[in-house]
């Protein structure tokens, strides 16, 4: 999942901040929270809960 979201979620992410450390620290805590609950997400195809991630967290 990583490899294949990471660049379009950073994007997304440098778009809503306009800083782009500030978007590598959201996207990092995105991933690491999808990490961490990755048995709950294990049969999910819907990956909009990335973009909220970080929405939410700009």
């Amino acid at each position: 999942m990583f490899r294949n979201y990471h660049r379009y979620v950073l994007a997304f992410s440098r778009k809503i901040t306009r800083s782009d450390d500030l978007a590598k620290e959201i996207v990092q805590d995105v991933f690491l929270k999808i990490w961490l609950s990755r048995e709950k997400l294990r049969n999910s195809s819907n990956c909009s809960f990335l973009y909220e991630g970080c929405t939410q967290k700009a």
